[in-house]
């Protein structure tokens, strides 16, 4: 999805400094990933490079207002050992292809990075399990793994979407430490291009579902990897014990690399000695839908067209954030919803 603004770069480096790597952490990022300079963006690079000693390399930011540069040439002028991976091996990035398994492009590279950025790209990737595991790979013990990624919407963006119950279970099966898991939304009118396009004519009432829809969300998971282990795809099955050693031989011999050496049984202990994601983090709990019609705007609910278009507000705690005219999508749902009350 490339940079919004320059402030990643330090989100990055704060990340890095609380886990006490090097000044120069070696450092892997999926995709060629950009940023185009806006003038608000020359404050944040002039203290990332200035954190790392590299003040001189500012300077020719400074006249790149507008212009679209790679991240990775921002790391590498503040003295990151920094990589990146894409397919299209553009500005020396490693060519690994993140759908194939066994993967022979990974193993020189195994275990070789404390931080590996995915900023909208695993989302693009037909075989979610493979890519995983790849990226397990490539993190060193102890080594940082941070995923932005979408998880509602993003229909004409995204090819897959995970769930939070799939990144729960990847991180209890995969022994992962969270340093930070949260939810960033944004309003899907802002940027409806990524959410509905007309090429999803072939799929009836697509249109009306995301004209009635609020918000999106993407994923932000930042997660240490503490143990060298064999990567687990997520596994949601209730099955007795010696079906889950069955799976667990199965899937750790499938994704085996020759440096693990874990067994089933060993995997299986770690697994029953977590504690469970939901006790790691403190997120308020659900305490019902914050988002709803205001039914003064809209008027009264009835099967005929009316004559005057109403507006309508989506208010979230009490304070509308938006308004636009009632469609025809709004008001079939709405009458669908008043039907559905009166039954």
């Amino acid at each position: 999805m490339g940079y919004p603004t320059a402030k990643r770069f330090l989100d990055i480096a704060q990340i890095s400094s609380d886990l006490r790597h090097s000044d120069l952490p070696s450092v892997l990022e999926l995709g060629n990933q950009t940023l185009t300079i806006k003038e608000g963006d020359l404050p944040y690079l002039e203290i990332f490079f200035d954190r790392y000693g590299a003040a001189n390399s500012f300077k020719k930011y400074k006249d790149m207002v507008g212009h679209k540069v790679h991240s990775a040439d921002i790391y590498r002028d503040a003295g990151w050992n920094f990589s990146s991976l894409d397919l299209n091996g553009a500005n020396n990035s490693l060519k690994i292809d993140l759908n194939i398994w066994p993967n022979n492009d990974l193993l020189s590279l195994a275990n070789n990075y404390d931080l590996i950025l995915n900023f909208g790209t695993t989302e693009h990737v037909s075989n979610q399990l493979n890519a995983f595991a790849i990226l397990h790979y490539l993190c060193r013990t102890n080594g940082v793994i941070l995923h932005h990624i979408p998880i509602v919407h993003y229909s004409s963006h995204a090819m897959n979407l995970i769930t939070p119950k799939f990144i729960q279970k990847l991180i209890e099966w995969n022994c992962y430490e969270i340093i930070e898991c949260r939810a960033d939304h944004s309003l899907i009118n802002s940027m409806i291009t990524f959410h509905h396009n007309d090429s999803f004519g072939f799929m009836a009432n697509f249109a009306d579902f995301v004209e009635c829809s609020t918000l999106a969300a993407i994923g932000y998971i930042v997660v240490q990897k503490k143990v060298n282990s064999a990567f687990v795809p997520p596994l949601d099955v209730a099955v007795e014990e010696c079906a889950e050693l069955r799976l667990l031989r199965r899937y750790i011999t499938y994704y085996r690399l020759s440096s693990c050496n874990e067994t089933a049984d060993e995997r299986l202990n770690k697994f029953r000695n977590r504690q469970p994601v939901s006790q790691r983090t403190k997120a308020r709990p659900y305490r019902g839908r914050r988002a709803y019609l205001d039914t003064e705007l809209v008027g009264p609910i009835t099967r005929e067209r009316p004559e005057n278009k109403h507006s309508f507000a989506i208010s979230l705690g009490g304070s509308a954030i938006q308004r636009q005219s009632t469609g025809a999508a709004l008001r079939r749902f709405l009458n669908r919803t008043a039907s559905a009350w009166r039954r």
